[in-house]
């Protein structure tokens, strides 16, 4: 079993203490401790360089292609060059191909993450001020992008509704303006 979840886990190693007893008399019983699950695999696992990865766009194109949605890939690729093409490309390390969108403040605003799609950031902080950040909000509301009741004083970030082309278009759009 230790193995087992040693195998199943990457950020966790899982040990086990077994107790061997000696002796039939409580006056001479001895215990020897022996530390189980510490397998060289798993001391090679752990030892192993980090997953993680700083995303290049060349990377990050070349993951977004390998999506089963080829739709959704051509979608990220377009978000993508356009935050390239317009300087605005925040690149990112993590184990899953990702990156983020600045806005005109240099602040990130927009992370596109492989696994989890497209987020929008709403802190204040991101924003010279409140109403730019409350015109981000309404510009991706009109464009389909959030849903109509959302409110950025309750929630300071929020995945949005994103799977094509259009929608790459309608975020490109959004993004341009702040």
């Amino acid at each position: 079993m230790i193995e087992y979840l040693n195998t199943e886990m990457d950020n966790v190693e899982v040990l086990g203490l077994e107790l061997k007893c000696y002796g039939s008399d409580d006056a001479q019983l001895v215990l020897v401790p022996n530390i189980v699950g510490q397998s060289v695999a798993s001391i090679d696992r752990r030892e192993s360089p980090s997953k993680y990865r700083q995303w290049k766009p060349d990377d990050l194109r070349e993951a977004f292609s390998e999506l089963e949605d080829s739709e959704l890939g051509a979608a990220y690729i377009q978000v993508l060059d356009w935050a390239e093409e317009s300087g605005r490309l925040m690149t990112s390390s993590a184990k899953y191909a990702c990156f983020g969108v600045a806005n005109s403040e240099g602040a990130r605003t927009m992370g596109l993450y492989f696994l989890d799609g497209p987020w929008a950031y709403f802190e204040a902080s991101k924003f010279a001020s409140l109403d730019d950040r409350d015109q981000y909000v309404e510009l991706l509301k009109q464009a389909g992008l959030l849903d109509k009741g959302f409110d950025p004083n309750q929630q300071v970030q929020k995945r949005l509704d994103f799977a094509t082309n259009e929608d790459a278009t309608a975020l490109i759009g959004v993004l341009e303006s702040i």
